[in-house]
């Protein structure tokens, strides 16, 4: 059984995953700019934290948590919102969010970087594919996508240039 309000429970546990990675992120930069990082595309960090804070807020805005909860795409979102936990810590003091330039920040060579260049945006695509469609805002999923995408195809790019 669904408690009362599960939309509201729901992106309260969106939150509160998207503070704990922007708490670590930030912890993170903090870090490795004081041990000399530089950083780079400043206001991309801005503008996708930014869309990120707007992205969020429609979905608190606009959800109906009197609907029916569809509990399929509430435990695809929630996978994935645990498979990017998993990745924040596995990466550890390297996760951050934005692009710095620094030794300790080069990747491990593995099998998924042959793939993708940063195996981190793969699931933060997916979610905002899926967490839209939990609420009931179908129509906010592709946008969001579309957004995120141009994002971060200019982060990879700044990434390169640095």
């Amino acid at each position: 059984m669904l408690p009362d309000a599960p939309l509201t429970w729901f992106l309260g546990a969106v939150l509160l995953a998207r503070l704990i990675e922007m708490t670590v992120a930030r912890r993170n930069a903090d870090a490795l700019v004081a041990a000399g990082a530089r950083e780079h595309a400043q206001d991309l960090h801005l503008v996708t934290s930014l869309f990120h804070a707007v992205w969020l807020a429609i979905l608190v805005l606009a959800m109906d948590d009197t609907a029916p909860a569809p509990l399929g795409w509430i435990l695809a979102a929630l996978l994935l919102v645990s498979v990017r936990l998993l990745r924040i810590r596995a990466l550890g003091r390297r996760f951050v969010w934005r692009p710095l330039d620094h030794p300790d920040l080069v990747p491990e060579p593995d099998a998924r970087r042959r793939l993708l260049r940063d195996p981190h945006f793969l699931p933060l695509a997916a979610e905002l594919m899926v967490i839209p469609l939990a609420c009931g805002l179908w129509w906010l999923s592709l946008p969001g996508l579309a957004v995120y995408g141009a994002l971060a195809a200019a982060r990879l790019q700044a990434e390169r240039r640095a």
